[in-house]
């Protein structure tokens, strides 16, 4: 019993396919998958640094796995935005439709206007209205 048990692990794990998530009152840091920007599934998540961070799939989950150290830098946490106003367009922002720079969160009113920012964020910077604290 218990080798059946322990090979079903092992091919689950060698296969990327995500087990339930054995904390299921934590809630993931994100909402949107690091590596594909899908939709995340609760119970496909792994601990990395006192994080959950949850995924779309098993294949993105194991490619995580396979380098989190890199790929950690995609998870974006779904966090307060510093701004209500794009700095771009000067439009309402949208949810979501956010980006990290030097622990902040700043929002935009779309994916335009985030590239934009994102091409060059140092010069963009100056642009954000502020109309919340800095985040923790």
């Amino acid at each position: 019993m218990s080798y059946r048990i322990i090979s079903s692990f092992l091919c689950v794990s060698f296969l990327g396919i995500c087990i339930p998530f054995a904390d299921g009152a934590d809630s993931a840091v994100n909402t949107k998958c690091p590596i594909s920007g899908k939709a995340i599934k609760a119970k496909c998540a792994m601990k990395y640094e006192g994080e959950k961070i949850a995924f779309c799939c098993g294949k993105c989950f194991k490619k995580f796995k396979s380098d989190p150290a890199t790929l950690v830098a995609k998870v974006v946490r779904d966090a307060v935005p510093v701004n209500t106003t794009c700095p771009m367009s000067g439009r309402d922002i949208k949810a979501g439709c956010v980006a990290a720079y030097k622990e902040e969160t700043i929002g935009f009113c779309g994916g335009g206007c985030k590239k934009k920012f994102e091409a060059d964020p140092a010069a963009m910077i100056g642009k954000v209205v502020r109309t919340s604290k800095k985040q923790d």
